[in-house]
């Protein structure tokens, strides 16, 4: 599998070839400040990515944090480990969020950048 850009331990991460950083003109992380262009085809990524209100229910735990580790989403409770890590799969490759093992767990964090710039693109309709 390939690493996520931007990422330096998430080799057991599904490859992100083609997601919408990729695309997009600067694949900052969260720490980044430079600002991110995102192209037609990211934009409707994320879209897509956030009209599932469990997978936006995720982003917004993750997005209340620094970081969170994996095994503390609350949604846990009620939807099974494979349900979760497909969601996970599907915010990283809209580019939404960045993870990286820390030990045997994952440790999520907002893309920010990616985050505002879908959010300018947003005003912008």
């Amino acid at each position: 599998m390939k690493e996520h850009p931007g990422s330096n331990s998430g080799k057991d991460l599904p490859g992100n070839s083609g997601s919408p950083e990729d695309q997009s003109s600067g694949g900052q992380s969260s720490g980044d400040q430079s600002p991110v262009n995102l192209t037609p085809n990211a934009f409707q990524s994320i879209a897509r990515a956030l009209a599932d209100p469990r997978r936006f229910a995720i982003l917004q735990q993750i997005a209340a944090n620094d970081h969170l580790m994996c095994g503390h989403l609350e949604a846990q409770a009620s939807i099974s480990p494979a349900t979760i890590s497909h969601h996970l799969r599907e915010l990283q490759e809209a580019g939404l969020i960045e993870a990286r093992r820390d030990g045997r767990q994952m440790c999520l964090t907002l893309r920010r950048g990616t985050w505002n710039a879908y959010l300018r693109q947003l005003q912008q309709l």
